[in-house]
């Protein structure tokens, strides 16, 4: 079951899809990952790394104004007929002052909040191996 864990830990997966931890050492994802794969297979262990998402790597400032321009046009707020865009025009440099806004105030939103916002694949890993369904003890 995922945690909010943020730093390195151990894992143990089977498919890309599905994974175990996090646990404090390699032995402990071995032996979490036979009782959950079972003996017949092998899995892979690792050390993983789940870093916070920052929302705003994934927020889209850079065409906010844009979109906004569609929403707009979507609205009853127009009449298409007789109106036409843009209706947020500004300059480049005041389309990227308003990115650099936005960008301060979330960043200062999830501080306030201490939100940290995980998923559950790896934004990193490393010292991965395969675990033969042979292997019966682990090796240290």
């Amino acid at each position: 079951m995922i945690e909010k864990s943020v730093g390195w830990f151990f894992a143990a997966w089977e498919d890309s899809e599905s994974w175990d931890g996090p646990h404090a050492s390699r032995e402990a994802a071995i032996s979490a990952g036979r009782a959950c794969y079972g003996e017949e297979d092998g899995f892979c262990v690792c050390e993983a790394f789940n870093g916070p998402l920052d929302l705003n790597e994934y927020a889209r400032w850079h065409d906010f104004l844009e979109r906004a321009e569609e929403a707009v046009i979507e609205s009853d707020r127009i009449n298409t007929e007789y109106e036409e865009g843009p209706f947020f025009d500004v300059t480049p440099e005041q389309a990227q002052d308003l990115e650099t806004h936005l960008r301060h105030a979330v960043t200062i939103w999830q501080e306030k909040h201490g939100l940290q916002f995980v998923c559950r694949t790896f934004s990193d890993m490393r010292n991965m191996e395969h675990v033969p369904a042979a292997k019966a003890e682990v090796i240290q």
